[in-house]
């Protein structure tokens, strides 16, 4: 169903810092960037936040808040007490220097190329600091005046769903479990038809295999799915029959929360890409040019990034994604094997 875009997000300005730390950036978050943003809101200071993990530079969090108001002496104020406070945590729990300039380089260099960038931050040798950035809105991804304020309202109801998530302090196979759910349905909400969805779903992973080169284990991820193939097609089935998985209580869980975001981010984006208004350059599409042949291309690569942001939200990587993408793939063949079995007999 398409969807009206809403009016604009608040017009309160972005506050951008980037707290690097070398430990459990789950920790970080959830310890000292939520109880900080959160109390930014209830004293009306604030109207939200999103947050990534990132590598350049060193690791870290990017964290944006949703300043009330203008810029001004307020939100200056406001930036200098997050800074402060962010530091005076990473100060009371120093991480170790696992990451050092030639580690540093390496991975920026293989990272950089994988996502297509024509350079990246050199080594500063960043490490247990929070330091205020300018916020950069990515025009050249998500346009800009209704389209950037309904992807930047998605971004604070991912982070807020993935911040549920992670508060349960889930190991991997849980997030796993998380992520592989996240990316089947978003699947759900750009492409409702069956053998469409499955086409896209394995260019998908094919384009993930030929980014991450010899990353892309086929032979071992082929085993993974093996061991655990009843139940993720038993899994996929649920996901792509009955959408948002709800608690017994019959209330919406974070997933559930995150569909309801993205379904209604896709409406938005729709009408606006119909309108010409949403219309970013195709360039990301190189790699994956099945999205090409979807009535609304820029709205399917904007639901499909988001998907992946939230899996980096969640604390999965490259591999652990290309495996989430390549079970989605399998799971998904599976299915309409037995969907065309069925009709045969």
């Amino acid at each position: 169903m398409s969807h009206a875009p809403d009016a604009p997000v608040d017009p309160g300005h972005w506050i951008a810092v980037h707290l690097f730390h070398q430990g459990d950036l789950d920790a970080l978050l959830l310890d000292a960037v939520v109880p900080a943003v959160t109390d930014l809101a209830r004293s009306g200071r604030a109207h939200g936040h999103f947050f990534l993990r990132y590598w350049e530079g060193g690791p870290h969090l990017r964290v944006r808040v949703r300043a009330a108001g203008p810029p001004g002496d307020a939100s200056r104020r406001t930036e200098r007490e997050l800074v402060e406070r962010w530091n005076d945590w990473l100060e009371r729990h120093p991480s170790p220097r696992a990451v050092d300039e030639d580690a540093y380089l390496r991975f920026a260099t293989e990272s950089a190329a994988r996502e297509g960038l024509p350079a990246y931050e050199p080594w500063r040798g960043l490490h247990d600091c929070a330091e205020p950035r300018t916020y950069r809105p990515e025009h050249a991804r998500y346009g800009s005046g209704a389209s950037l304020d309904a992807v930047e309202r998605h971004f604070m109801a991912a982070s807020r769903c993935a911040g549920t998530l992670l508060a349960g302090r889930p190991g991997l196979a849980e997030r796993l479990s998380a992520g592989f759910a996240v990316l089947l349905l978003a699947w759900t909400v750009v492409e409702p038809d069956a053998d469409r969805r499955l086409a896209c779903l394995r260019a998908g992973a094919e384009a993930w295999r030929r980014m991450l080169g010899p990353d892309y284990d086929t032979e071992g991820f082929d085993r993974a799915y093996e061991r655990s193939r009843t139940a993720l097609v038993r899994r996929a089935g649920h996901l792509l029959d009955a959408g948002p998985t709800l608690r017994p209580d019959g209330a919406e869980g974070p997933l559930g929360s995150w569909h309801r975001s993205v379904s209604r981010l896709h409406g938005e984006l729709e009408v606006l890409e119909r309108d010409g208004e949403f219309a970013p350059a195709l360039d990301a599409l190189r790699d994956d040019p099945s999205l090409l042949s979807l009535p609304g291309p820029r709205t399917a690569l904007t639901v499909n990034r988001c998907a992946h942001l939230m899996c980096n939200r969640l604390g999965l990587y490259g591999p652990q994604e290309a495996l989430l993408r390549h079970f989605a793939a399998r799971a998904c063949g599976d299915l309409s094997g037995a969907g065309a079995g069925a009709r045969r007999r």
